[in-house]
Formats: structure tokens, C-alpha cells, sequence
């Protein structure tokens, strides 16, 4: 049994801490980054091609009467 004035055990492993907080920062640093900086229109999709022609009207042939 300790005493209060004996130093308690050692547990984990300070590389490993050091390891996954290095990686955990990086990655909300990641997510910060793409929520404040990214362009905010990246998901809009492009114009179609045939909403990009310039639209003509269409003429259907008429039967001759």
C-alpha cells in the first residue's frame, strides 16, 4: 500500500500519448480547416450539357394539311 508521500505508479505509456495526441490534433485541425477555409460551393454540381447549349426551340414537324 502507498503512502502519500511515495510516488504512485506509473501508468500508460507517455510515446503512445504523445503519438495519439499528435494524430487527434492534426485530424480536428483537418476538420477546422475544411469548415472555415473550403470553398463553400465544392458540392454544387456543374451545369448539365444540355442546360449549358444555348436553348434553341425546338420546331417538330407539321403535317401537311
Amino acid at each position: 500500500m502507498a503512502t502519500p508521500y511515495q510516488n504512485p505508479q506509473r501508468r500508460g505509456s507517455l510515446p503512445l500519448g504523445i503519438v495519439l495526441g499528435v494524430i487527434a490534433g492534426a485530424i480536428l485541425v483537418m476538420f477546422a480547416w475544411f469548415a472555415l477555409f473550403d470553398d463553400t460551393d465544392s458540392a454544387t454540381p456543374g451545369p448539365t450539357p444540355t442546360s449549358a447549349q444555348p436553348s434553341d426551340p425546338v420546331e417538330s414537324p407539321q403535317p401537311e394539311q
